[in-house]
């Protein structure tokens, strides 16, 4: 006993070498410790089914848990599992065993707090998931670049967003140097990182719309405002709340007013956190931005790596070039947006003279001054717009500078046709489109323009806008809203020469004309009305030289009379305007363009046949014009296009054949709901670019909502992947028979939609005898009759549906095969798209034999009752033979819906019985990025499994 209580102490003594204060308390606090213990995991149990709770709540609602919650899940386990067993260790040892005692109170202290440390962790999991929300379109960032000389910001930046002292960021410098790119950049990586929850992008502009940057935060952030709501303090709920959100606005020229936005800031601001992009540091300080990151040019090898890219294989031709690609690329300074212009108008030039002289403008800039922009670099955007050869380029892109960003290519053709920029003789309207639209192309080719949202769309690079407008002042005599009001606008004798203005804003109007304005040698004039603003009936009295009058959203009850008094007016846009009288425009005797376009007029006025000259007339959406006075349309000889779409006009055949009798008509959009008075051969052949209606509410077809009998709809969820910009477009609902004949005019259409089409018999194909060899979109539902599209068991001498791109049908109760018998090799061979609903005797889409349908990217077949499989393998005179097909390939197959299908056995099969002992192989190929598969199996035999293991 004396000795074992010996080696006790011993131990004991050992134990308490260190420092002994501190190991006595574990003894000595042995019971609080474990008291404490047992409180504390307590806490923590609950802290975990309340995480918990939330975890399964955001699962059930489809949303990502966040990986710190994950791991704080674990850690908790894990702990209250050790402590759970410590408690029951202790409460089996004796407490006379001093070893034992020490030991557990040891681990007892210990993991009291790791709990501690764990609640403490839990406090900021107020949010464990993150939404699932669909990626915004704007970061979309395709052409970054990772240089070295930008990584170090770019890595700055991303930290900056890490550090919850850091409420706002600035990214500056000059314009055109890439800070858009990089921040969009930021922006994807940090939410990659769980840096963030949300990301918004607005881009601000010079001139900034509160109201349009709120909408646009709303928009992207989810926030819909109520009419009498306050929308900043909405905004300011929103973007305060939990989350952390990052909004990045780009391009700020002058010091916003957060608050009143609703934007959070400063120690109010919550989880929000502001990047902002400017040209000048002085805005960013005024942001009460401390962590600004200045943007540099690319360092030589960079600058040299991108203007190669841009430049092509040109700059390998040393052996004719030498070393002037390298000296030029030089010359650009690194400034990407120089580069990125220079080396693309180079691109193509592969004479030494044609190099020597970008580097001759390069080394002698133009000592112009450029408020906000150094001289030289200037002097080298500048030469972009130099180095376009030709003066009808410069000319287009000087009126595109005056056009806001996404603007449509129409609406460019409006406002040129009357300056003679095209260089050529006797243009048609057709010639001249064509022509614009060659230089447009021309124009992004050399990135002077930029895409739009679709390809009948541009826009222009802020920088390029601002030297081209520079360039338009100093030598066109161009005058817009950006000109000093004391120094340019005050100069009498400059506004004599002054040959175009354009005004993005009318309020500094009545300043201009508070005395009258004298510019005899005026031939464009554009404003945007955008307040309340008064014409007076002398406005135009000193203009009568003018050419193109462009009045947007123009808000009075009648147009003056001196427009009358523009007799050499040629264009005249009033679109969106609230005046319903436009009988003073009958005066206009030499006007080529008339575009009402959105206008409250009631009716098409007899002094409207008076404009003999006219060539095209716009009175789309002008929703409350019900009348066209008899002869008017006649009067019109010379019209070549005419648009009318959405209008509330009840066509009479008196009016149609007026129409029908414009023989140099070549484009028209019309909606004509009454298909019973249709004249014969009112589609004309000579028509280039139609968008015609035919038929009750014919004008919704060919969007992402169809509907159909019986409550029955479908959405067509290839619309929103496909962006269509088909020129020739019929829609047809008639309930009237129409000849096979008639529809054979339809020959060149590319967008069609046929709604309960009456003279259709078994295949559609029937209806143009050349195989529709233009169409890429076909919009087919609502119709019985048809059994077949096409029916390849004929002997057709053509190939059918060689371009075709997208299939929509909906509601074909009776067909039964797309395509009768084996498709021939072109045919189909571009589709991308196949969206099927409702097709109830359908039993598959496609049948091959040996092929497939390359360029598929899209299928989405939904209630189709007796559908079995999607392809089927046609391959008798091969299974005869005992052959093998070897390989069915759908490489570029990305989505892949299948919905309420009851008989759907699997996605391909044989089409012909093969025998059991017959070893057919096959390979299928599918490359898919989304898929939803929801049928409902009957019991049926599986001929193979639904996708083979090789998928």
């Amino acid at each position: 006993m004396e000795e074992t209580a010996g080696n006790a102490v011993l131990e004991v003594g050992k134990c308490l070498s260190a420092p002994i204060g501190r190991q006595f308390m574990y003894l000595y606090n042995y019971k609080t410790n474990f008291h404490n213990l047992e409180r504390g995991a307590g806490k923590l149990k609950d802290a975990r089914d309340e995480v918990k709770a939330k975890v399964v709540a955001a699962e059930k609602n489809v949303e990502k848990i966040k990986q710190n919650v994950k791991d704080w899940e674990g850690d908790v386990d894990s702990t209250i599992e050790e402590t759970d067993k410590l408690i029951q260790e202790k409460s089996n040892s004796s407490c006379f065993n001093l070893i034992t005692c020490y030991k557990n109170g040891r681990k007892a202290w210990k993991k009291l707090n790791a709990i501690t440390e764990l609640l403490q962790e839990k406090e900021p999991f107020a949010q464990v998931s993150l939404p699932t929300t669909h990626e915004v379109i704007r970061l979309t960032n395709k052409d970054y670049e990772e240089f070295e000389s930008r990584r170090s910001i770019f890595n700055d930046v991303l930290k900056a967003l890490d550090d919850p002292e850091v409420g706002v960021i600035g990214v500056y410098g000059m314009g055109g140097i890439g800070k858009t790119t990089l921040v969009k950049e930021v922006g994807q990586q940090a939410k990659k990182n769980l840096i963030l929850d949300e990301v918004v992008f607005v881009e601000v502009s010079d001139k900034p719309d509160p109201k349009k940057i709120q909408d646009e935060l709303a928009r992207q952030l989810g926030v819909k405002f109520d009419p009498e709501a306050d929308r900043a303090s909405k905004l300011y709920a929103r973007l305060k709340n939990d989350k952390k959100v990052l909004v990045i606005l780009d391009n700020i020229w002058e010091q916003l007013d957060l608050e009143a936005l609703g934007i959070p800031c400063g120690d109010d601001r919550g989880g929000c956190k502001l990047l902002l992009t400017a040209r000048d540091v002085n805005v960013l300080w005024s942001m009460d931005s401390k962590n600004n990151f200045p943007m540099g040019v690319l360092k030589e090898e960079e600058a040299w790596s991108l203007f190669k890219k841009m430049a092509g294989d040109v700059v390998d031709q040393t052996n004719k070039l030498n070393s002037l690609p390298n000296d030029v690329c030089i010359g650009c300074r690194g400034l990407p947006i120089v580069i990125t212009t220079i080396a693309r108008a180079l691109r193509y030039k592969r004479h030494q003279s044609e190099w020597k002289d970008a580097l001759r403008e390069l080394k002698k800039p133009s000592p112009t001054k450029f408020a906000g922009l150094p001289e030289k670099e200037y002097a080298k955007i500048a030469l972009s717009y130099n180095y376009l050869k030709r003066d009808e380029l410069k000319e287009t892109l000087l009126i595109c500078s005056l056009m806001v960003n996404n603007s449509i290519i129409l609406d460019l053709f409006k406002l040129i046709m009357s300056l003679i920029i095209l260089k050529g003789a006797n243009f048609t309207m057709e010639e001249a489109r064509n022509k614009l639209e060659s230089l447009v192309y021309e124009l992004k080719y050399s990135c002077l323009l930029l895409d739009g949202s679709t390809s009948e769309r541009f826009s222009m690079h802020d920088v390029v806008r601002s030297v081209v407008i520079i360039i338009a002042y100093k030598d066109h005599h161009v005058f817009t809203e950006r000109n000093d009001m004391v120094t340019e606008w005050s100069n009498k004798e400059q506004l004599k020469k002054c040959t175009k203005i354009s005004l993005a804003d009318c309020n500094m109007i009545s300043e201009i004309w508070s005395q009258g304005l004298d510019c005899p040698k005026l031939e464009f004039f554009s404003v945007v009305v955008n307040g309340s603003f008064e014409i007076y009936e002398d406005f135009f009295v000193r203009m009568g030289n003018l050419k193109v009058l462009s009045l947007f959203q123009l808000d009075v009850l009648s147009l003056p009379t001196s427009l009358g008094l523009l007799t050499n007016l040629q264009t005249l846009c009033l679109d969106h305007g609230t005046f319903s009288n436009i009988t003073i425009i009958g005066e206009l005797r030499k006007l080529k363009i008339l575009s009402l376009r959105h206008c409250m007029i009631k009716q098409l006025a007899e002094e409207i046949s008076k404009l003999t000259q006219l060539r095209l007339l716009d009175l789309s959406d002008c929703w409350k014009l019900e009348i066209i006075v008899p002869n008017v349309i006649s009067s019109l000889s010379l019209l070549e296009e005419l648009y009318m779409s959405k209008c509330s006009i009840s066509w009479k055949l008196d009016i149609l054949e007026e129409l029908m009798g414009l023989s140099n008509l070549t484009a028209l959009k019309i909606d004509i709901s009454n298909d019973q008075i249709l004249p014969k051969d009112f589609i004309s052949k000579k028509l280039e670019r139609y968008k015609i209606s035919i038929g009750n509410e014919a004008t919704n077809f060919g969007k992402y909502f169809i509907d159909g009998d019986y409550g029955k709809f479908m959405m067509v969820r290839s619309h929103l992947l496909n962006k269509s910009t088909a020129l020739r477009t019929p829609k047809l609902n008639l309930n009237s028979f129409i000849w096979q004949e008639e529809l054979q005019l339809l020959s060149n259409v590319e967008f069609l939609c046929l709604d309960k089409l009456q003279g259709i018999k078994n295949d559609l194909s029937e209806l143009d005898n050349k195989g529709f060899s233009h169409l890429k979109y076909l919009y087919v539902h609502n119709n019985p009759n048809i059994l077949c599209i096409v029916d390849s068991t004929k002997c057709t001498p053509h190939d059918v549906f060689p371009h075709l791109e997208s299939l929509v049908f909906f509601n074909l109760t009776n067909l039964e095969k797309i395509c009768y018998g084996l498709p021939s090799t072109k045919s189909f061979f571009y589709l991308k798209f196949i969206d099927v609903k409702s097709c109830d005797k359908l039993e598959n889409i496609f049948s091959f034999s040996g092929r497939s349908l390359p360029q598929l990217q899209f299928i989405k077949v939904e209630d189709c009752k007796n559908l079995t499989e999607i392809f089927a393998v046609e391959s008798k005179d091969r299974v005869d033979k005992n052959e093998v097909i070897d390989k069915i390939e759908f490489c570029q197959l990305r989505f892949l819906t299948l919905i309420n299908l009851p008989r759907i056995v699997s996605f391909y099969s044989n089409a012909n019985k093969v025998s059991t002992s017959q070893k057919t192989q096959k390979e299928l190929t599918i490359n898919l990025e989304s898929s939803d598969i929801n049928s409902e199996d009957e019991k049926i035999d599986t001929v193979i499994p639904f996708f083979s293991q090789k998928v």
